[in-house]
């Protein structure tokens, strides 16, 4: 997959989710063994990513800190 080197992307890395360039996520998922989300990125760190993140990490560690 081709990704946007100014656009942000959300990853986990099985403990949490959280957002990476996309000029950084090939050494990422290479040394850090993440799964992209989502194809989707995102222009900036606005409030919609932000709150995006927090919601998988919710679902993810079972959590209401988002809800």
């Amino acid at each position: 997959m081709k990704y946007n080197s100014n656009k942000i992307y959300i990853v986990c890395d099985g403990s949490s989710y959280y957002g990476v360039y996309g000029c950084d996520i090939e050494d990422e998922i290479k040394e850090n063994d993440v799964e992209l989300h989502s194809r989707k990125g995102y222009d900036d760190w606005s409030d919609e990513l932000e709150d995006e993140i927090a919601k998988l990490n919710d679902a993810l560690m079972g959590t209401h800190m988002y809800r």
